[in-house]
């Protein structure tokens, strides 16, 4: 096993060697450029010795929940004429926390009603602590149900104008 740290104007290599003889609970390891070989309890290379994979972050999205100032949840529905072809459209609402006389999380559209701070305030802070079970190569999202998905979610940040959007995949069959 080989690791490699890298600074701005630096870069340390150490090399992990083979096991240390037996009953015992190190590992040899060696700096880059270093003659000496040095002895660690396994537990450093246990630290290090992971796929790319194990180290992914495991959150969905990263950012502050408190400071959250729009929402906009699209939920998809189907319409179905007679002897016309299905349509997806998608019903959007605007969440917005407000200042001043009407503090707090108010629906704005598609009509202006006051919100529950705490049960919108659980949304923002659930999506944000939202964990990642297993990843899967992106492959053909129509499959997914990306094409269609079944609901959209965006956040807005304080002094951002770019949301944090993210999409729920439908795994029915259309």
């Amino acid at each position: 096993l080989i690791v490699t740290f890298h600074g701005p104007d630096r870069r340390e290599t150490v090399r992990f060697g083979g096991p240390p003889p037996p009953n015992s609970t190190a590992v040899f390891f060696q700096k880059e450029g270093d003659p000496k070989v040095y002895l660690a309890g396994q537990e450093v290379y246990a630290a290090y010795d992971k796929s790319a994979l194990a180290l992914r972050q495991r959150q969905l999205v990263r950012y502050n929940p408190h400071k959250v100032v729009r929402v906009e949840i699209e939920k998809r529905f189907e319409r179905r004429g007679k002897d016309q072809p299905r349509t997806v459209e998608y019903e959007r609402s605007t969440l917005e926390r407000l200042e001043g006389a009407d503090l707090g999380w108010w629906l704005t559209k598609p009509h202006r009603e006051r919100l529950d701070d705490l049960k919108v305030m659980q949304l923002v802070t659930g999506l944000a602590a939202l964990p990642i079970d297993d990843w899967r190569p992106a492959g053909n999202l129509n499959a997914q149900g990306f094409a269609e998905p079944s609901d959209k979610v965006s956040i807005w940040l304080h002094g951002s104008d770019k949301p944090y959007t993210v999409l729920f995949g439908d795994d029915t069959d259309t």
